[in-house]
């Protein structure tokens, strides 16, 4: 499962999946409050991972959008966002990758899946393969959401 939870930038690190002041210095320190451009570093780190060869399945394609809720830092329809996963979803598929869909995001601020019912609807639009994740890091946890699929299924967005 290749994934990203930082990046760099300008000697620094920072985290894109931690708290949500950890990410608004992020924002601030390397990307000068920039939304943009961090989301593109970030697709551009998630990509390389993906030609990398080292990894089977994307893990949390869209976590970027962790303390986004209600669009808090970017808009999620935008042609710019949108234009940045659909570009990774065709390297995804160009390296025969599969996408997880971490159910484990109802529990963090976003309070939904990771990726987004849209990305999965592209997932299989473009015969990416899928599948599911609690992302369990204690065996209480593993399952945990599953029950929920019925919502991203019954939610995705015909493109």
């Amino acid at each position: 499962l290749g994934s990203v939870h930082g990046v760099l930038g300008a000697g620094r690190r920072g985290m894109v999946n931690g708290t949500r002041p950890e990410f608004e210095r992020l924002l601030a320190d390397l990307f000068n409050g920039d939304i943009r451009a961090l989301c593109a570093h970030y697709y551009a780190h998630l990509q390389r991972i993906l030609a990398s060869g080292l990894f089977t399945t994307a893990g949390h394609l869209d976590v970027l959008k962790k303390h986004n809720r209600d669009g808090i830092f970017f808009d999620e329809t935008a042609g710019w966002y949108r234009d940045l996963v659909l570009e990774t979803l065709d390297r995804a598929k160009d390296f025969a990758m599969t996408v997880e869909i971490n159910l484990s995001g109802w529990d963090h601020p976003a309070a939904a899946p990771y990726p987004s019912p849209w990305i999965v609807a592209e997932c299989l639009r473009r015969g990416i393969p899928l599948v599911l994740s609690s992302d369990a890091h204690r065996p209480e946890n593993i399952g945990r959401n599953f029950d929920r699929l019925p919502e991203i299924l019954s939610s995705l967005e015909t493109p």
